[in-house]
């Protein structure tokens, strides 16, 4: 298993496989994430989920209305920050 570590704002999102995870709120204690047509979660600091059976997203920080989202997912898993996709 690989870790990545990614900031993301509200409104910004990851790819992770072929599943879209999008932040749609960050407060001081919560982020709410959506995952496009399977659900919505609220995840608290330091709290975790599993995105699937290969993937573990976990909250390691919030800051200044950005969250860092950790990503623990075998090295074939890509995970890449939407706004650079073509």
């Amino acid at each position: 298993m690989s870790k990545l570590v990614l900031s993301r704002k509200a409104g910004e999102s990851v790819l992770v496989g072929d599943q879209t995870l999008e932040v749609l709120q960050v407060d001081r204690a919560n982020v709410q994430l959506r995952v496009p047509g399977v659900r919505l979660i609220r995840v608290g600091l330091l709290d975790g989920f599993d995105l699937n059976a290969d993937v573990r997203i976990e909250v390691s920080s919030i800051a200044r209305g950005q969250v860092k989202l950790c990503f623990i997912a075998p090295p074939a898993v890509k995970i890449i920050r939407t706004e650079i996709l073509p």
